[in-house]
């Protein structure tokens, strides 16, 4: 269809046509409303005709409106006529990048000012959740001034059939990629223009995220370079086997193109997308017109201007910084490299774990005082067991500590050249230089939880403990000793004292008093004057403050960040408190996630790019050979799955939006919610005759306690547990008579009960600690308990007789074991080793003692462990009922939620 000039839709009125656009016919027309000249693009007649479409269309283009962005053109709106509609874009001047390439390669100084405004365009749309899917020359234009604009963002996906809310990205069809509307469609200048920039991933018609855009990017700026494409073919199949299987021709890139460029280019052309850049900021860093060349050396280095931001992204723990040219752009970034007298740069950047790491909820990082390195938790490369990483700022890889297997809670000393942590509540220290480490102190006998520690210039340590009961702060010599009492709790007091932050000096102590039961971010923020012993408050409602370039940080009750202007000589507030741009992410135990650096650095887990609802993951069948079968659940946050005796059904614990208890009928493929309400529900099992489900619920509290309720919804939820300690259920008894559950988050109050699902549901204890004791499993025929205990110092699996625990007990594995599985036959007991492979052990029993055989690692992948924090262990995976194949969940391509860290050196409380 065509429009002929004075033809008007809506507001606007043609005035001649510019071409055909990549979905449909392109005209300049006059807003005869805002006296504007604009672009109106024709949508294919089959998408005006679906109202569905129409409207999802319409939702999109609202979205995409919002960007904003200088490097992006505007969507104003939709212009409908009957059956005609049509986009109001803005009107953009000037060719094309398919027509300037088409003259031939752009030098490497025109270039690369065009590539780093294409990825300050994606970099922004990325950041508001929008992909564009099919980033090519042709849509990119780069006016008269210089300036580029990149069209028709994010309308890939709008006019696709199935992309409603909650589908995927990209269907299973080659045909549902961007332009390819449909299989008629054989101009090369539609299929082989699209397919040439296409992603391997997306091109195999899977799921799509950023990444692909990176991809996309890549292939455009090497064919900026070098005046041709990287993948090339003469027809589709060729073209794409091209993108699929071969390499670009790294010798036809021109000789004076940066070696940071080079490294840039092979990153965003990785074929993996988990070894792919998976964020463009990298990018706009590098191409910028100050860094992009190799810096001058210090005496010749020009000044710095007062505030320069850049931000850069790490793809994984093992490459923070793309490439040496980076590491040395960094370095020379670094306030100790500038002259004393020049103004410091601000430098914002950003680390993602993406599959390789993810951030805890258990303050897992740490700034060193100087603010050029990163302490962090991440799994060991071979166990996987969390140890300790140091990562420097201007080096290119991290360092593991070693000797630091279950590490929490790190801490650097004033010096930067150890960092303290804590295994249970010991307190060691280790050189961040690597070498062996050394005890400080010997944990309480209680086994109260660690909230927090700060290691003084005075070279003591001072820590606290999360307030199940009421206490003060401690302190001990950093070169070791008793750790003796700083603060003390007396009986009048409702609160316990956490999370201190010695100030410069060690006069001054911050701390957080917290009331047992309440959230660790709302409490009030205190000061303790360490030479007259009083303390008094700063801070009305917040909690975690530490101290930063004179002022306080620290987060409200609902996660924002404040700067409070602080007198170090009088230990007090200078002014008002200012609301930082940065939101801190709210972990469920309460912890906000953000360190600083007394030279002036701030690590924060942003709310934004770190919501559960990022977690995307599937539930897969795998039998004893490995071979997978993906069941049809729709992709969530799965934590827990449990197949019900029966087989018919699985309960799943979801920790996405809702946190909520879900039943996946496997014979209707279809999901039904069991549980609603804001309350965390969670960890759900099944009775013997599948009829019930038990599961956790804080619905009546701050710690979750058992619930049950008919598994198909019928009824209302039941409360078994009374409140006050938390519990967990492992296991309901074959006669259906009790449940086993575990309460308590350490090893003072850890134990596995049997409350009885009669009468008055009282509870009764099977076994009781010193050591942690975790998931309790009852063999089928009833005579044998399974769970897992740190009685020998890291997490293993043992079996002893049932109910008569005492009588006997037998260790099943040996080099770490968690999360243990009867087979329904009672002759195998599943559990996950160190590296959370699942592993079996034969069972065998004579006169009524137990005969374990040899244990032997069952499959060679390995699947998502299921939930795990600190004191809570909860198995993802469960046993088919024939015992031959096993449930698994599996994630996606999508990074796990709290992945990513904000970095700020040379940080202010003014934007």
């Amino acid at each position: 269809m065509s429009l002929a000039a004075g033809t008007r839709l809506g507001d606007c009125e043609v005035v001649e046509p510019l071409g055909k656009g990549g979905m449909g016919e392109v005209y300049r027309a006059r807003d005869t409303r805002l006296k504007r000249d604009v672009a109106l693009k024709l949508l294919p007649a089959s998408l005006a005709s679906d109202r569905d479409r129409v409207a999802r269309f319409e939702r999109e283009a609202e979205l995409l409106a919002a960007l904003n962005h200088p490097n992006i053109a505007n969507i104003y709106g939709v212009a409908a006529d009957g059956s005609t509609l049509a986009l109001v874009l803005e009107l953009v001047d000037g060719e094309d990048l398919a027509a300037r390439i088409g003259r031939g390669p752009l030098p490497s100084d025109e270039a690369l000012p065009i590539a780093r405004q294409v990825a300050d365009a994606l970099e922004a749309a990325h950041e508001r959740g929008i992909i564009h899917r099919d980033l090519k020359p042709a849509n990119i234009k780069v006016r008269p001034d210089g300036t580029v604009k990149v069209l028709d963002f994010g309308l890939a996906k709008a006019t696709e059939p199935g992309a409603g809310a909650g589908e995927p990205e990209v269907g299973t069809a080659l045909v549902n990629s961007p332009t390819m509307t449909s299989p008629a469609m054989t101009q090369a200048g539609i299929i082989l223009g699209t397919a040439a920039y296409m992603a391997p991933e997306q091109a195999r018609g899977k799921p799509v995220d950023r990444r692909a855009d990176v991809w996309a990017f890549g292939v455009v700026l090497f064919e900026m370079l070098v005046g041709a494409r990287p993948f090339d073919g003469d027809d589709i199949t060729d073209l794409l086997a091209s993108v699929l299987r071969s390499e670009p021709e790294w010798s036809k890139l021109p000789p004076d193109v940066p070696d940071s460029v080079r490294t840039l280019l092979r990153r965003c052309l990785d074929k993996d997308p988990r070894r792919r850049l998976s964020h463009l900021s990298v990018a706009t860093f590098l191409l910028a017109d100050d860094v992009a060349a190799p810096p001058a050396a210090p005496s010749q280095a020009a000044p710095a201007p007062a505030v320069v931001t850049r931000r850069l992204l790490a793809t994984g723990v093992a490459a923070l910084i793309a490439g040496a040219a980076l590491a040395s752009a960094v370095n020379w970034w670094l306030p100790s490299h500038r002259g004393a007298e020049a103004p410091k740069p601000l430098v914002r950047f950003t680390i993602t774990g993406g599959e390789t790491w993810r951030v805890t909820t258990d303050r897992p990082f740490a700034l060193s005082p100087d603010g050029r390195a990163f302490a962090y938790r991440g799994p060991n490369a071979t166990t996987n067991i969390p140890e300790l990483f140091v990562r420097r700022f201007d080096a290119l890889e991290p360092r593991p500590l070693g000797n630091s297997d279950l590490a929490r809670a790190p801490v650097f000393s004033p010096d930067g050249q150890w960092v303290g942590f804590f295994v249970g509540t010991e307190l060691r220290k280790v050189r961040t230089s690597g070498g062996q480490a050394v005890t400080v102190a010997r944990g309480s006998s209680s086994g109260d939880v660690i909230a927090g520690a700060s290691w003084g210039d005075d070279d003591s340590i001072v820590f606290g403990f999360v307030p199940t009961t009421r206490r003060g702060l401690m302190i001990v010599p950093a070169s070791g000793g008793e750790p003796k009492e700083l603060t003390t709790v007396t009986a009048e007091d409702d609160a316990g004292h956490t999370y201190p932050f010695v100030l410069p000096g060690s006069r001054g102590v911050l701390l957080t008093e917290q009331k047992p039961g309440r959230p660790l971010f709302d409490g009030r923020i205190m000061v303790l004057d360490r030479a007259s012993g009083t303390r008094r408050e700063i801070v009305s409602s917040g909690g975690l403050a530490e101290y930063i370039d004179g002022h306080i940080v620290y987060s409200d009750p609902l996660g924002r960040l404040y700067a409070l202007p602080f007198d170090l000589a009088r230990l007090e507030p200078t002014g008002p408190a200012t609301p930082l741009a940065d939101e801190v992410q709210l972990p469920a135990n309460g912890q906000p996630l953000f360190s600083s650096a007394l030279a002036g650095a701030l690590a924060v887990v942003p709310t934004a790019g770190n919501d559960d609802a990022e977690i995307n993951r599937g539930l897969i069948w795998v039998d004893r050979q490995g071979r997978e079968e993906a069941l049809a659940t729709p992709p969530r946050a799965y934590a827990v799955a449990r197949v019900s005796p029966d087989g018919t059904r699985i309960a799943l614990d979801v920790r996405q939006q809702d946190n909520d208890i879900w039943v996946w009928s496997t014979d209707r493929s279809a999901m039904t919610r069991l549980t609603f309400g804001a309350a965390l529900d969670l960890a759900p099992v099944w009775t013997p005759d599948s009829r019930r489900i038990v599961w956790a619920s804080t619905r009546e509290g701050t710690n979750p306690v058992l619930y049950w309720q008919a598994a198909d919804g019928t009824g209302t939820p039941e409360r078994l547990g009374q409140r006050g300690v938390a519990q967990f259920p492992g296991t309901v008894t074959p006669d259906n008579r009790s449940v086993l559950f575990y309460q308590g988050g350490n090893a003072s109050n850890s134990a596995l009960q049997r409350l009885l699902l009669q009468g008055e549901h009282r509870v009764e204890t099977v076994l009781r600690g010193p050591s942690l004791l975790l998931t309790p499993e009852v063999s089928p025929d009833g005579h044998w308990l399974a769970y897992s205990s740190d009685e020998s110092g890291k997490q293993e699996v043992y079996v002893r007789p049932y109910p008569d625990v005492d009588s006997g007990r037998w260790q099943i594995s040996s080099q770490g074991g968690t999360r243990p599985a009867w087979s329904r036959n009672g002759r195998e007991l599943f559990f996950l080793d160190a590296t959370q492979h699942l592993s079996v052990a034969p069972i065998a029993t004579t006169g009524g003692r137990l005969a374990p055989g040899a244990t032997r690692k069952l499959l060679e992948r390995t699947y998502y462990a299921g939930f795990s924090a600190r004191g809570l262990i909860l198995r993802g995976c469960d046993v088919s009922p024939d015992g031959q194949r096993f449930l698994m969940i599996k994630g996606n391509d999508v990074a796990d939620a709290r992945s990513v860290v904000n970095i700020t050196l040379n940080w202010s409380p003014t934007p």
